[in-house]
């Protein structure tokens, strides 16, 4: 694999990858009570923050 072919594959998943986050908090805001929505936009990005850590380290 070429660097440049390389770098269109990883352009090609940024692409994909990066309406993701925002459709999984508009489906979260959709299912979830009201008086519950602060909660579960905490801790889903409590989870998404903690995942990107443990990859991380």
């Amino acid at each position: 694999m070429t660097p440049l072919s390389f770098e269109f594959t990883l352009i090609a998943i940024g692409v994909g990858f990066g309406p993701l986050p925002s459709l999984t908090a508009v489906a979260l805001q959709n299912v979830v009570p009201r008086h519950q929505l602060g909660i579960s936009i905490g801790t889903m990005n409590f989870s998404r923050n903690l995942f990107a850590t443990m990859l991380i380290a």
